[in-house]
C-alpha cells in the first residue's frame, strides 16, 4: 500500500467529541451537495431549484421526502428534506451505489411503480459527458446576517447540535468531513473534484428561516440553486458522480442559528502515462515468463510469476524482491519457489502489509478444489496458506478462481474476486499457533456488487491484478482493451475512473498483469527510471523465447487523492 500521509482537512474521528462554536469565513472544502426543506406538511413543486428538473418524489412521511433532480448536463442528484421532529433519517448505506431507479424502489418498496421520468433519466445518464475542471471565480454568495449573534430563545442548543451530528456528521466512508454548529452562517469554496459528496444544512432557530444554496459546475459555468429552510428543518443533498460542488447556509431574522456539514470522497486524479521501466526486458531462467503480480513495502518491490508448460499446466511459481534503487533490467538474483506446489500451483497478483506478503493462489492443475491465499514474511519465508471459504451468494463465490488479492488499510480486510467478477469479496485473515505451526483462516465478511458510474450492475472480465490505496479505492488491472486500469469505490462498488492504456490482446500478444500504488515521487533515493504513483505490469507473450516484461508507470498531480 502507499506509504504516505493522507490529507484530511478537519476530519474528525468517530467519537466527534468536539463541537465547533465558531466558523472560519473562508474555509477550504471540497465538492459536495447541499440541501433544503419545504414548509412542514407541504409538497411544493415550485421549490424546485433553479437549473434543476424535478424527476420524482418519494414521500416517506408527512414531513419527510426524498426527491430526485436532474441537472441540465444529465446527472441526477438526490435530496432528502425533513424536520428535527422526524427522527427517522434515511439510511444512505442502503441507497449508496445503486442506480436511481433502484434507489427509488428501495425507498418506496420492491413493488413500487418506477416513474417514467426516472427510467428515462437513467438511460440518459449513459450519455453523460465527463465534467471538465472549473475555470474562473466562484459565484458570489450573500452572507445574510453573518455578523449577527445567535439568539437566546429557550432551546437546548447543545442537544440540537448533538442530534445534528449524530444524524449527519459521521466521518465513516469519507476522505474528508467538516461541520459547524450553533453559528449564524457557514460556507465553503473548495473546487476539488469528488466522486461522492453529501451536505446537510439545518435551520436550528425556532423562529427564523435560513438561506441555503447549492452550487455545481456544469462543464461551462457555475449553476446556483437557492433554498429557504423553514425553522427546525434540514435538507440533505447527495451525489455519487465525479463533479465539482460547494454550498453554504445563512441564518435569517433576529435569531439566526444554523448547523452545517459536508462529507466527501475524492475523485481519482487523472493519470499521465510516463513510460515503461523496465521496457521489454527478458530475465534469465525464465523469470520474465508468465509474470503475474507486483507489490511493495517501503524499500522493495515484490514480484511473482507462474510458469506454464505446453501440457502440464502451471509447474513453477516463484516470488522474489528487489530494492527500489536497483536496476530493474537485471534478472533477479534470488527467487523463492512455491511451497504449496501440487496443491495450489499458480501464483497470481500479490500484496504487502504489516511485514507479510500475501499471494493469490489457484490450483493450476493442483489438487485443491478451492483457491487460497498464501502468506510469506517480508524475507519471503513461507508461513502457510488459507483456503478461500465458500460464499452463500453463488455469483460472488470464488470457487477455484483467485487472480488477485489486496489488503485494505481502511478496514483491515483482505479483498479478492473471480477473474470475471460481478462482486468484490472481503475476508478477515486471522492466524493461530498450533503445535509450533502458524495456521491462517479466512472468514468471509461481505460482497460488494460491481456497478458502472451510474449504479447499474456490471461484470468486469479478465481482472489480473488489484491494489487498494490508503483512501480505500480499489485499482484493478484488467486485460481488456483499452481500459486496463479501472478504479472502484469500495463504498458503493461503482467504477468511478478508467484509464486507457495502449496494448493489444490476443494470441502471442500483450497481457496486463499485476498493479500496485506507490508514490515513488516521494522517495528521493529511487532509481532514475522509476517515478509516479501507479505501476502496472505487462508482458508480451512469446513462445519462441522468454516473454518481454514491461512495468508501466503513471503519475497523478495530487497523490494525496488516490
Amino acid at each position: 500500500m502507499q506509504q504516505k500521509g493522507r490529507f484530511i482537512m478537519n476530519v474528525l474521528g468517530k467519537g466527534m467529541g468536539v463541537i465547533l462554536l465558531f466558523l472560519l469565513a473562508a474555509c477550504r472544502i471540497t465538492s459536495f451537495e447541499s440541501g433544503m426543506t419545504d414548509e412542514e406538511n407541504s409538497v411544493q413543486d415550485s421549490v424546485t431549484p433553479a437549473a434543476l428538473t424535478l424527476l420524482a418524489t418519494a414521500e416517506i412521511s408527512e414531513t419527510q421526502r426524498v426527491q430526485f433532480y436532474q441537472q441540465p448536463d444529465g446527472h441526477v442528484i438526490m435530496c432528502e428534506t425533513g424536520s428535527l421532529d422526524n427522527q427517522q433519517k434515511i439510511d444512505y448505506s442502503q441507497l449508496e451505489g445503486k442506480s436511481i431507479t433502484a434507489q427509488y424502489r428501495q425507498l418506496m418498496g420492491a413493488e413500487a411503480e418506477i416513474p417514467v421520468s426516472l427510467i428515462e433519466a437513467e438511460i440518459a445518464q449513459q450519455e453523460v459527458r465527463e465534467i471538465s475542471e472549473p475555470r474562473g471565480v466562484l459565484p458570489a454568495q450573500q452572507n445574510r446576517n453573518a455578523a449577527a449573534n445567535p439568539g437566546s430563545r429557550a432551546i437546548d442548543w447543545t442537544a440540537d447540535a448533538q442530534w445534528f451530528m449524530n444524524n449527519f456528521a459521521s466521518s465513516s466512508g469519507t476522505d474528508a468531513m467538516w461541520y459547524a454548529v450553533n453559528t449564524a452562517w457557514a460556507k465553503g469554496s473548495y473546487l476539488g473534484k469528488s466522486m461522492y459528496y453529501q451536505t446537510t444544512c439545518f435551520s436550528a432557530s425556532q423562529e427564523s428561516t435560513a438561506y441555503a444554496y447549492l452550487n455545481y459546475w456544469d462543464g461551462s459555468s457555475w449553476q446556483t440553486s437557492d433554498y429557504t429552510l423553514q425553522p427546525r428543518h434540514y435538507i440533505t443533498w447527495t451525489k455519487e458522480y465525479n463533479g465539482y460542488f460547494y454550498s453554504g447556509v445563512t441564518g435569517n431574522g433576529s435569531t439566526p442559528r444554523v448547523d452545517y456539514v459536508y462529507r466527501l470522497r475524492y475523485a481519482t486524479p487523472d493519470m499521465t502515462y510516463l513510460g515503461n521501466y523496465p521496457n521489454a526486458v527478458e530475465y534469465s531462467n525464465g523469470n520474465s515468463n508468465d509474470m503475474q503480480g507486483i507489490a511493495h513495502d517501503s524499500y522493495n518491490w515484490y514480484v511473482s510469476r507462474a510458469l506454464y508448460g505446453t501440457t502440464s499446466g502451471c509447474y513453477d511459481s516463484r516470488l522474489w524482491k528487489v530494492a527500489v534503487d536497483k536496476n530493474l533490467n537485471s534478472s533477479p538474483s534470488f527467487t523463492v519457489s512455491n511451497p504449496w506446489k501440487g496443491i495450489l500451483n499458480h501464483f497470481g497478483d500479490i500484496d504487502y502489509f504489516s511485514s507479510y506478503v500475501i499471494v493469490a493462489l489457484e490450483k493450476g492443475d493442483g489438487i485443491s478444489p478451492r483457491a487460497g491465499i498464501g502468506v510469506f514474511n517480508y524475507n519471503l519465508v513461507p508461513l502457510n496458506y488459507a483456503t478461500i471459504p465458500t460464499i452463500p451468494n453463488s455469483d460472488a463465490n470464488q470457487g477455484s478462481s483467485c487472480s488477485w488479492v489486496a489488503y485494505n488499510p481502511k478496514d483491515y480486510l483482505i479483498y479478492s474476486s473471480k477473474a470475471n467478477a460481478t462482486y468484490i469479496n472481503a475476508y478477515q485473515l486471522s492466524s493461530k499457533n498450533v503445535a509450533g505451526e502458524i495456521q491462517f483462516t479466512l472468514t468471509y465478511k461481505k460482497s460488494i456488487r460491481l456497478r458502472d458510474a451510474n449504479g447499474n450492475p456490471i461484470t468486469i472480465n479478465h481482472i489480473q491484478g488489484g491494489d487498494i490505496s490508503d483512501s480505500g479505492k480499489l485499482y484493478l488491472a484488467v486485460n481488456v482493451e483499452p481500459y486496463a486500469i479501472q478504479v472502484v469505490d469500495l463504498n458503493n462498488g461503482r467504477v468511478q475512473y478508467k484509464k486507457s492504456v495502449n496494448f493489444t490482446t490476443g494470441s502471442l500478444s500483450d497481457e496486463i498483469e499485476g498493479i500496485t500504488v506507490w508514490d515513488l515521487d516521494a522517495i528521493p533515493s529511487r532509481h532514475s527510471g522509476v517515478s509516479g504513483q501507479i505501476h502496472m505490469q505487462m508482458i508480451n507473450n512469446d513462445w519462441i523465447d522468454s516473454d518481454n516484461y514491461y512495468l508501466k508507470h503513471f503519475r497523478v498531480a495530487e497523490p494525496g487523492k488516490l
